[in-house]
C-alpha cells in the first residue's frame, strides 16, 4: 500500500459532514466558486457545520455565521514548525503545503498533508496524516481519543508488519497499552530490500484516518513514511480493523452510505485528480 508524491500526490487529513437543506449545500462535488478562481471539491453539512473543500482549503463554518470554524491552512499557519520558521528566517528556496482530504465523520476531519521543499543537494518533503476535531480545533487526535486502548493494542499486534519489526528487532517485551508498542516500535524500520525503506514515528497513533466499514467494525489507515532521503516522497500504510465504538457508530454511518460526510475509500473519487495547496512560500 506504498505510494510515491510524483505518482500519488495525497496531502492532508480528515474531516467530516454532510447533508444540508439550504441551496447549494448539497454532498456533490461542485465545480466552482463564484467568488474567486478557487475550484470546489466539494461541499456538505453536518451537526450545524459547512463543509468546504476546495483547491485552497478545507472549511467548516457554522450554518449560522461566515466565521470559519476550521480552516486546514489556518490551522498550519497556526501549528506548523515549517510556517515558525518562515516568520523568523524567511527561506530562501520554495516551500509547498498541499493536502488530500482523507475522511469526515461527525466534527472529526481526516487529511493527509504532504510538505515539499527546495534546497541542498535534493529536494524534500514530509508525508502525515493529521485528525482533527471541530470541537478542538488546534489540537491534533490520537486513536486513543477514539477507540480503546485494548482494542488498538490487540490490532496493532496482529499486524503482520508490527509482528515482523518486532521480531527482525528481537523486541520480546510483551507491550500492554499501545502508546508503550508504540515506544519499541519508534525509530524501527521495515520495507524495501534491505527493511529501510519505511520508519515508524513517535505520533504513530496520530497518523490515521476511517477507510471504510466492514460489518460491526471501521477499517483504519494508519500513515508511514520513508526512514531515508534516499527513499523520499514515498510513504505506505497499514490497516486494521477496529470495534465501532456507540459513540461513532451514526457518524460512521452516514460517512460510510455519503449521507453525511465521507470515507477514505471515497476521497480520490471527490478529488477527481484535482489538488489541495495550501500554500506556497518562494524566496523573498
Amino acid at each position: 500500500m506504498s505510494k510515491s508524491r510524483r505518482s500519488f500526490p495525497w496531502i492532508v487529513a480528515c474531516i467530516v459532514l454532510l447533508s444540508v437543506s439550504a441551496p447549494c449545500r448539497s454532498q456533490a462535488p461542485a465545480n466552482h466558486d463564484a467568488n474567486d478562481k478557487t475550484h470546489v471539491i466539494w461541499t456538505g453539512a453536518s451537526a450545524g457545520l459547512f463543509w468546504k473543500w476546495t483547491t485552497a482549503d478545507l472549511t467548516a463554518t457554522a450554518t449560522d455565521s461566515k466565521t470559519y470554524t476550521l480552516s486546514a491552512l489556518g490551522y498550519e499557519k497556526r501549528t506548523s514548525q515549517m510556517m515558525k520558521d518562515e516568520k523568523a528566517d524567511p527561506f530562501d528556496s520554495l516551500v509547498e503545503c498541499k493536502i488530500q482530504p482523507l475522511s469526515i465523520v461527525g466534527s472529526i476531519a481526516c487529511y493527509e498533508r504532504d510538505y515539499y521543499w527546495e534546497g541542498g543537494a535534493h529536494p524534500s518533503g514530509s508525508i502525515d496524516l493529521v485528525v482533527l476535531d471541530v470541537k478542538q480545533p488546534d489540537r491534533r487526535l490520537a486513536l486513543t481519543d477514539l477507540f480503546p486502548d485494548a482494542d488498538i493494542l490487540r490490532a496493532l499486534m496482529s499486524d503482520k508488519v508490527v509482528q515482523g519489526t518486532l521480531k527482525r528487532n528481537s523486541l520480546t517485551n510483551k507491550p500492554m497499552r499501545a502508546g508503550d508498542l508504540v515506544k519499541l516500535l519508534s525509530g524501527r524500520t521495515f520495507g524495501g530490500d534491505d527493511d529501510m525503506r519505511y520508519g515508524f514515528e513517535p505520533d504513530l497513533l496520530y497518523r490515521f484516518a476511517f477507510h471504510h466499514i466492514e460489518g460491526d467494525r471501521i477499517a483504519i489507515r494508519i500513515n508511514i513514511s520513508w526512514a531515508s532521503e534516499i527513499y523520499r516522497f514515498t510513504s505506505t500504510q497499514i490497516g486494521i480493523l477496529l470495534p465501532i465504538p456507540p459513540a461513532l457508530r451514526k457518524q460512521l454511518t452516514a460517512a460510510d452510505n455519503r449521507t453525511s460526510g465521507f470515507l477514505m475509500r471515497d476521497a480520490m473519487k471527490l478529488a477527481n485528480g484535482k489538488e489541495t495547496t495550501l500554500f506556497t512560500l518562494k524566496a523573498k
